[in-house]
């Protein structure tokens, strides 16, 4: 009798050890940090720039179509910053000193190519490959890298061409008819001569950024070979890009204003930009720009300026998930329906306006006028994704674009020939990059 309460104080005393225990350790009632968490929940943590309220609205939109997500997952945004380089430094320190990796994070397409080639991306071919017939075109270019898919698409820029409406018929234009370098021309002189005070485009000082990429992305132009060597000087496609451009500028038809001015905004409320040559990205800045034009604003596809057919800008964004993310399944399995469904897919193009990866999906898309441009830009960007092209970025393709645009901008106002230009370029290519493929 004396043994057996001995061992019953021994349990007694050994159960009440384990609740402490167990209290202390966080994993009883009274742990603030677990308390207010769903039951067998996993949280998916997700890095951005710009707004938090992308992976907010996005996963809002997912949850609403698909409950049983909601049941087991909720969505941590990370925002880096306000630009696209503050993921990607976040995302290198993070690699460099093993921290824990985000489960999602947005990049831009330029960007990939770093990281998919140290092989810290999961690779996705095996998810995405049963969904390519049933995805746009610019949807899986979006995704493909080197022969393998390694991201889902998020926000496809194809290029489209914005112009008012009311202009151009008083001027006679009819955009669809505008379908070369020499016709856009024209039509430019055919504006101006109507309105002294508009121009059909802008190229200002200096030319801006992403107008060689939206190029050279729809004629194939390359500033390497697949070896890595540089070749823009004798690139066909590279110097069609810079004829033209300077071509298109010295007609007169385009206004002399640079982006990211004040002038630049005020160009489109004032008239001096009666159209303009672009990416689907203009959308969400129309409002901002010209409040007071809803409805006056077409939207078409771009010419082939500089034999350019179809093409992008930068490509678009992208998700990736890391190879060492800690639950990169449920990442995959929550931008699965995000991206490669019907129903997210018009949950993304309502929350955020981004036009749709699945071609089902784009077909809803089309019967939701946008707000500013009316039915025109989803029914435009239904024919645009299609001939979505994305540029061979390499690992230095910040650097290059920087580099080759100051010699673009140089030709374009006269301090340089054509020749010289382009081996200057390749030559600080070569000295300050050598060959993107061994960085």
């Amino acid at each position: 009798m004396r043994q057996r309460r001995k061992l019953m104080g021994v349990m007694t005393g050994l159960l009440a050890l384990s609740i402490i225990t167990t209290a202390c350790s966080g994993g009883g009632v009274e742990n603030k940090e677990t308390a207010n968490k769903p039951a067998g929940k996993t949280t998916l943590s997700w890095m951005v720039w710009s707004t938090a309220d992308i992976p907010k609205q996005l996963s809002e939109q997912v949850f609403n179509a698909f409950p049983e997500m909601k049941e087991k997952l909720e969505v941590q945004p990370l925002l880096a910053g306000p630009g696209d380089g503050d993921v990607i430094q976040k995302f290198r320190l993070m690699l460099a000193s093993n921290e824990e990796m985000p489960d999602i994070v947005m990049l831009s397409y330029s960007q990939l190519a770093e990281f998919a080639d140290d092989g810290v991306l999961e690779d996705l071919t095996k998810v995405i490959t049963p969904y390519i017939d049933k995805m746009t075109k610019g949807a899986v270019e979006l995704a493909s890298y080197k022969g393998k898919f390694i991201d889902f698409p998020y926000q496809i820029k194809p290029k489209v061409w914005i112009y008012r409406k009311d202009l151009f018929e008083g001027a006679g234009i009819d955009p669809s008819q505008v379908k070369t370098t020499d016709d856009f021309i024209a039509a430019g002189k055919k504006l101006h001569e109507k309105y002294p005070n508009s121009y059909i485009w802008n190229i200002g000082r200096p030319v801006q950024g992403n107008l060689l990429d939206m190029i050279l992305s729809g004629n194939g132009g390359r500033f390497t070979d697949d070896k890595g060597n540089y070749i823009l000087d004798t690139d066909p496609g590279v110097r069609k890009a810079f004829e033209t451009i300077k071509r298109i500028k010295e007609s007169g038809v385009v206004a002399n204003v640079q982006e990211g001015t004040p002038d630049y905004e005020k160009s489109f409320a004032n008239s001096t930009f009666a159209s303009y040559l672009t990416g689907s990205w203009i959308k969400n800045s129309m409002e901002k720009y010209a409040p007071d034009q809803a409805g006056k604003w077409g939207v078409a596809e771009w010419p082939n300026i500089a034999d350019s057919i179809g093409g992008s800008d930068t490509g678009g964004s992208v998700w990736v998930v890391p190879a060492k993310a800690k639950h990169k399944e449920e990442a995959i399995e929550f931008l699965t329906k995000l991206v490669l469904t019907k129903e997210g897919g018009i949950g993304a193009y309502k929350a955020r306006g981004i036009f749709p990866s699945m071609r089902e999906a784009g077909v809803e898309a089309q019967k939701i006028p946008h707000p500013f441009l009316g039915a025109d830009l989803p029914n435009t960007e239904a024919k645009s994704v299609e001939n979505v092209k994305v540029s061979q970025f390499t690992k230095a393709a910040s650097l290059e674009f920087k580099i080759v645009n100051a010699y673009l901008d140089k030709y374009v106002y006269g301090e340089m020939n054509l020749d010289a230009a382009l081996k200057q370029a390749k030559a600080d290519l070569l000295n300050q990059v050598g060959n993107p493929n061994k960085k």
